[in-house]
């Protein structure tokens, strides 16, 4: 009961992994949780977020912070469409921190 209460409350967003950026931390079709009401981002978390061209979403490792600004990186970097293409990302792109993943 108190789960169920706590997950309507608190909701998580499910993703599955598609692509290689995020190897080897994150293989094709690992399926991830994030906590969207987590909005306090650290250096070195991993994050949900959109896309500066679409509404895609794209799961990366924050390396720098300035204020609410973020540069984030694959940790592929070989195979990795990020902040070195397409420069930080406001926190308002943040959906939020990567929390769990499962296989």
């Amino acid at each position: 009961m108190m789960r169920l209460l706590f997950l309507r409350l608190f909701p998580l967003l499910k993703f599955r992994i598609s692509g290689p950026s995020m190897l080897p931390t994150y293989k094709q079709g690992d399926r991830i949780l994030v906590c969207p009401w987590m909005r306090h981002i650290e250096m070195n978390d991993i994050i949900a977020l959109f896309a500066p061209e679409s509404d895609r979403v794209m799961i990366k490792r924050v390396t720098k912070k300035q204020g609410s600004l973020f540069f984030v990186e694959g940790d592929n970097k070989q195979e990795s469409t990020d902040s070195r293409v397409f420069g930080m990302i406001g926190k308002d792109r943040v959906l939020g921190r990567v929390i769990y993943r499962f296989s």
